[in-house]
């Protein structure tokens, strides 16, 4: 187990970064399955949030990737196709005592920032032996063939 004296220091660090780089956010998430109506087509989603008054959003990380045309790889062929994108990584810091008691997040759950939506790839506590932890380390990719994703104001 880690010294008390340490973990002390890391929720100073949480406390620092997230008086000056905090931003409002949003953790959303289904409690019930959709409902289909079959008379219309319609579908309702039963959406809850839990709003986190100061996250931290660091900084994206671009890394370039390659991916092979399935040609090449299919029949090894000479002159195929492959592309170029960009993939962007974040990382986000949610203190536990922004959240309820007993909250825990999986990778069902996406994160709302300025009608942004970003999903969940990775989610660890830190630090993993406390039972509850200092914070959430959230590893998000943003979504960004989708629509703004409003959440009511309240």
């Amino acid at each position: 187990m880690v010294a008390k004296n340490v973990l002390r220091q890391v929720s100073h660090v949480i406390y620092r970064l997230k008086r000056q780089y905090g931003r409002l956010m949003y953790i959303r998430y289904r409690q019930a399955s959709d409902q289909y109506n079959l008379e219309t087509g319609a579908i309702t989603r039963d959406l809850t949030y839990v709003k986190i008054r100061r996250g931290v959003l660091l900084p994206q990380r671009v890394t370039r990737e390659f991916v092979y045309d399935l040609s090449f790889i299919a029949a090894n062929k000479n002159f195929t196709y492959g592309g170029f994108f960009q993939e962007g990584d974040r990382y986000i810091i949610v203190d536990a005592k922004d959240l309820p008691r007993d909250f825990e997040i999986n990778g069902e759950m996406y994160v709302t920032i300025e009608n942004r939506r970003y999903e969940i790839q990775e989610h660890r506590r830190v630090p993993e032996d406390l039972p509850r932890g200092y914070a959430w380390l959230l590893r998000v990719k943003q979504v960004t063939s989708s629509d703004d994703d409003v959440v009511e104001a309240s």
